[in-house]
């Protein structure tokens, strides 16, 4: 493989690992129903902002 080469295969599985621990850290940030039950309204507006709704508002969870 030439240096080109192992740059290039370098960067793309770079970018495949950093998207991997992205969907990993997405799916275990989830809150669920129950998590929900213990909440402020102030802090359920926060968590949707932030994404960690995502599941429940997208019939995943």
């Amino acid at each position: 493989m030439t240096e080109a080469s192992q740059e290039l295969f370098s960067k793309l599985f770079e970018k495949e690992i950093k998207q991997a621990v992205a969907n990993a850290v997405h799916e275990k940030l989830q809150l669920s129903r129950e998590d929900l039950s213990r909440m402020t309204a102030e802090q359920i507006v926060q968590a949707r902002k932030a994404g960690v709704l995502d599941d429940l508002l997208f019939g995943r969870n």
